[in-house]
């Protein structure tokens, strides 16, 4: 996970550094419709998967003395609820997979526009399909 592994590069570099693995959903786009074929978005295989990935993930991070914090998406979406966690807490950056479908982009917008309004930047890693830029 390109964007786990360069967080925690990056803080290693701060004295105090600390990093926040936060997986948040926007339930919306989870459990919503597609735009165009207003074909469910989220299967039950795609579900289970998710669940199991972040369970997986979960065990992972635990095993490193880490902590994986899953949650939904205040109803003004993932730009507002990171304008409300960069009110809680100091954020230096956030990273992520970059997005590729019109209504993620839209997201990946409104939360850099969140974080820049609070001096935070939005460090963007491929990750969507493949990984093999980096092999």
């Amino acid at each position: 996970h390109e964007p786990l592994l360069e967080a925690h590069r990056r803080c290693s570099q701060i004295a105090g550094g600390r990093v926040l693995h936060l997986h948040l959903l926007e339930l919306d786009l989870l459990t919503g419709r597609s735009r165009i074929a207003r074909e469910p978005r989220c299967g039950k295989r795609r579900a289970a998967f998710w669940l199991e990935s972040a369970q997986d993930l979960a065990r992972q991070l635990a095993a490193l003395d880490q902590e994986l914090f899953v949650c939904a998406a205040a109803p003004g979406g993932a730009g507002a609820a990171f304008a409300q966690l960069c009110q809680q807490m100091e954020i230096a950056a956030v990273f992520a997979h970059r997005e590729f479908c019109d209504e993620e982009l839209q997201t990946e917008a409104a939360v850099r526009a969140a974080l820049r309004a609070h001096g935070a930047t939005l460090e963007l890693f491929w990750g969507g399909l493949t990984t093999h830029h980096i092999d």
